[in-house]
């Protein structure tokens, strides 16, 4: 039997064989290989290579979610190393400063998600929206604008 790794019960290499091929599975994806080309090529089942390259693009997407937080901390520090800057001149009437001050502090709640999203209108004229199933041996029925022609 195989040496077995600290990590578990998987026999020493093996994690890092799995790495090494979830690597190679999101290259060759990249490149615009088909899964099943992906799996023949690294010698797996498809399901393999689907799994690899799932949790390579997870892995990717929580690398990039830590930098973009990271990223919004030092944005905040800088507005509100500007915001202690200007508050005194807006406090004592400084029109200029007051406007910049809002300023500061609106794109402040946005970087932070603190403003209320936006209501959009889902409507026609104030009546609901409408929709209808159209099949696809019905589609030969439309006309041009979409009407029917029935």
């Amino acid at each position: 039997m195989g040496k077995k790794s600290r990590l578990g019960n998987q026999p020493a290499g093996q994690k890092e064989k799995a790495a090494e091929r979830r690597v190679k599975a999101l290259d060759l994806r990249q490149s615009g290989l088909s899964y099943r080309k992906i799996a023949e090529q690294l010698e797996v089942d498809v399901a393999t290579v689907f799994r690899d390259i799932k949790d390579s693009l997870a892995e990717l997407k929580a690398v990039e979610e830590t930098e973009a937080e990271e990223l919004r901390i030092i944005e905040v520090a800088r507005l509100d190393a500007i915001l202690n800057a200007m508050y005194n001149k807006a406090i004592n009437g400084d029109q200029g400063a007051v406007d910049r001050v809002l300023r500061i502090m609106e794109r402040r709640a946005k970087l932070l998600g603190l403003d209320a999203p936006s209501k959009t209108d889902v409507t026609s004229g104030g009546q609901p929206l409408t929709f209808k199933v159209v099949y696809a041996d019905e589609v030969k029925s439309l006309d041009a604008d979409g009407s029917d022609t029935d």
